[in-house]
């Protein structure tokens, strides 16, 4: 920074010094006149030490009558001009130059020295106070004309100057005054509506902030309700867990699922939150489609209804048992284009929905569907399977079975029969040979020592290998059976197709089929019967 740089810096924190309005000042029409009156103040310190320099020189008389009353009333009005009270050293500036007027009258100085001073007050008066101080000045200077000490030197041009200026500086006042006032009424206005627009700027950011609020934790709740029942597949379970899920979460008073009865007529309860709710499934509680009720409408509409003020609507079906609810909404249940059911949502606060709970409330009951519709196929898929392995198990059973009687009996055995005592205290242990949950027979193991877990694993673990290849082996003679029949059936037609007349064809049949079933003897009829009448 350059020396001319610090020095302005300086000049101009001085002057701040010098000029700055007090801190109790708000009001920016007070802060301009303080301002304006501590700039004037400086001004005439400055003034009156000029002239007491000079008049230290000159004139001892007007140095002790003029300069020395004019420092003491410049310096007070300084020192007020500094504080709140600034009004007070306006009005001590007006009075230093209209005191300065009459003592140069006093010490013979001329009218036109009179004439500037006093208007030098006018012009401070009107600038610093109010019109009415200005009045009483100009009543009180055209009054002092009068005075005997005036006589000489006033006439009626003095009077008529001291009037129009006075008069033009009044009017001027009274319009600077009432322009101003009409701009801090303006000023006031804009800042009314500033405080109004900030007001409401406040409250739409709180009520964003709400809805941002609000619109997260309905995500969060949406996600949670969706983790908890998808982790479910019994039905009756995970109706009751979505109500509870959904009362505890969105603080309701009653919730409550409805699924469409075979016949498509009613609306029955499924599952419901609270003593209400479990009453209403015990008496088994259902609702007409179509009917007078909000889930029968939903139903019959396949859209959402809601409902703000219970007590407003004559045709929604009171509940005895819900006497405290106040609003109501409720969604359908749809599922590939078609509704199984319905959710009601209930609260005891009027006015407690909105169009962002319905399409987030709508959100989790199309989630509550595929969720029940998944329960459904899944316990459809598990009857299924389940008689699966019953024809499975019946299949194997049969299976078995017939290859036991075809044998009559199957099994292997060995043993050590040297020492009879020894066999008479043996230890047992039986192993079942399972395949697909059926028994097809059974390993018996006899030692002289307890059987360890670990050996029975060992043996369990064998027996599961032995009925696999069992089953294998099994198949494998069935493969072989088929085949050698596939091959069969094909030589036979292929030794029928080879000949071109009835006679060879018939023999050709008969002896191949007498040959590969070891028939000692075969014959072939044909038959043909009359349409008419039934005969041969």
């Amino acid at each position: 920074m350059t020396t001319i740089d610090k020095t302005t810096s300086n000049f101009i924190r001085i002057w701040g010094l010098l000029t700055e309005p007090h801190k109790s000042l708000t009001e920016i029409r007070d802060q301009n006149l303080a301002r304006l009156t501590s700039l004037l103040s400086v001004g005439g310190l400055l003034i009156t030490l000029a002239g007491m320099l000079f008049s230290t020189q000159n004139n001892m008389t007007s140095f002790l009558t003029i300069w020395i009353p004019l420092l003491i009333l410049t310096g007070t009005a300084f020192f007020f001009s500094r504080s709140r009270y600034y009004v007070v050293a306006s009005i001590l500036l007006v009075l230093s130059f209209t005191m300065i007027g009459y003592l140069f009258v006093f010490l013979g100085y001329t009218m036109l020295t009179f004439m500037l001073t006093t208007m030098a007050a006018f012009i401070l008066a009107s600038a610093l106070l109010p019109f009415w101080v200005l009045i009483i000045l100009v009543v009180i200077i055209l009054t002092s004309l009068s005075l005997p000490f005036f006589s000489e030197t006033v006439d009626s041009i003095h009077y008529a100057i001291f009037f129009s200026g006075g008069l033009l500086l009044i009017l001027s006042t009274i319009f600077r005054d009432r322009i101003e006032n009409e701009r801090v009424a303006q000023t006031q206005m804009a800042m009314r509506e500033l405080d109004i627009r900030r007001e409401n700027l406040e409250l739409e950011v709180e009520e964003r902030t709400k809805n941002i609020a609000r619109k997260e934790e309905q995500i969060r709740t949406a996600a949670e309700i969706s983790n908890a029942i998808n982790s479910l597949l019994n039905q009756e379970a995970l109706y009751q867990k979505v109500v509870d899920l959904l009362k505890d979460r969105y603080k309701l008073y009653y919730a409550g699922i409805f699924l469409l009865d075979a016949e498509g007529q009613y609306a029955v309860l499924k599952a419901g939150t609270g003593e209400a709710g479990q009453t209403m499934m015990a008496e088994g509680h259902k609702l007409l489609i179509g009917g007078n009720s909000m889930i029968g409408q939903t139903i019959s509409t396949k859209e959402a209804r809601i409902m703000l003020d219970t007590d407003e609507d004559t045709t929604r079906f009171k509940n005895p048992l819900l006497t405290g609810t106040r609003s109501e909404l409720a969604l359908p249940m749809s599922y590939g284009g078609r509704v199984i059911g319905a959710i009601t949502i209930q609260s005891i606060e009027p006015n407690a929905f909105d169009d962002s709970d319905i399409t987030a409330l709508q959100n989790i009951a199309n989630t509550v569907t595929t969720a029940l519709e998944n329960a459904r196929l899944f316990s459809a898929s598990q009857e299924m399977l389940e008689d699966l392995r019953s024809v499975q198990r019946q299949f194997t059973q049969n299976a078995w079975s017939d290859k036991a009687a075809l044998f009559q009996e199957l099994q292997y055995s060995t043993s050590d029969t040297s020492n009879d005592l020894a066999n008479q205290n043996s230890k047992p242990m039986d192993v079942a040979l399972k395949l697909r949950d059926q028994v097809i027979g059974e390993i018996i193991l006899e030692g002289d020592d307890e059987w360890t877990d670990e050996e029975r694993e060992w043996i369990e673990a064998v027996a599961i290998q032995t009925s696999l290849a069992l089953e294998n082996a099994r198949l494998l003679e069935e493969s072989q059976q088929m085949a050698l029949r596939e091959r069969l059936i094909a030589e036979i037609t292929s030794k029928i197709w080879s000949t071109t007349t009835i006679d060879s064809i018939l023999q050709t049949a008969i002896k191949e089929l007498g040959s590969a079933l070891s028939a000692s003897e075969a014959v072939i009829e044909l038959e043909i019967t009359d349409r008419n009448n039934g005969n041969i």
